[in-house]
């Protein structure tokens, strides 16, 4: 009996990292989960302010210690956070938070593109790449991936080049794997000639889902499908992640 694979939807905006007590004895909670650094308009009282992905608000009081870098034309930036609820009612936001730490999720492409639309050389982006969990917010329409890749330990800390498209089957380099069922496909490639090696490493990327929705993706499809080439063994494989639990033969 094959057991598929769950999805893992970010339908709370994170996890309970642990408890500490503040200044003052009172208990303090962190908190990880995928935000969105939201920069805030000009003259606003602070720079920038977090969307979770539960469509929480949280004004965060440590923007002078903690502020991340906006790239030219991009108001905002996907992170994992670790981060301490200060306070749960705040003027304006949901939430007061202290960020702690944050990993930005590498940057591909704001919204999911066609193959077409996407002008990737296929030549270079050849390398392996897997997907181990997938996370979906229907309130800020984010498809969030964590994916294990190949590299050289001295290249860790440089961002590897991934990119997610849609194609049509007779268009793909993963024809093959595409199946006439009710499942949303998405491709999944990787350049690796600046940093092959055999180290396997870990990074987060997304993009925003725009037509459909994630609301209307849960709604019209079984689940998703992510075609990529599994780091171990080099061979194409899908990724399958359902939308409800459940056992096949």
């Amino acid at each position: 009996m094959k057991k598929l694979i769950n999805i893992a939807l970010t339908l709370c905006a994170a996890v309970v990292m642990g408890t500490s007590c503040g200044v003052n004895e009172e208990s303090t909670v962190t908190m990880q989960g995928f935000g969105s650094i939201m920069e805030n308009v000009a003259g606003a009282s602070t720079p920038y302010y977090i969307l979770l992905d539960d469509g929480k608000t949280a004004f965060v009081t440590n923007t002078n210690q903690w502020t991340p870098t906006f790239k030219p034309n991009t108001s905002e930036l996907r992170y994992l956070l670790n981060y301490e609820i200060v306070n749960e009612k705040a003027t304006g936001y949901d939430y007061e938070i202290r960020i702690l730490g944050g990993k930005e999720c590498m940057p591909t492409q704001y919204y999911l593109p066609s193959f077409a639309d996407s002008n990737i050389d296929i030549e270079k982006y050849s390398g392996a790449a897997g997907v181990e969990y997938c996370f979906l917010s229907p309130a800020t329409n984010w498809l969030t991936l964590t994916v294990n890749y190949n590299t050289s330990e001295n290249m860790m800390t440089k961002p590897p080049k991934m990119v997610l498209v849609q194609n049509t089957p007779e268009n793909s380099r993963y024809k093959d794997l595409y199946e006439d069922d009710n499942y949303f496909y998405v491709e999944l490639y990787h350049d690796d000639s600046e940093y092959m090696g055999t180290q396997l490493y870990q990074t987060h990327l997304g993009c925003k889902l725009l037509m459909p929705n994630v609301t209307q993706l849960m709604g019209s499809y079984s689940g998703i499908k992510i075609l990529g080439v599994d780091p171990t063994s080099y061979t194409q494989k899908v990724y399958t992640f359902n939308f409800a639990a459940e056992d096949q033969q």
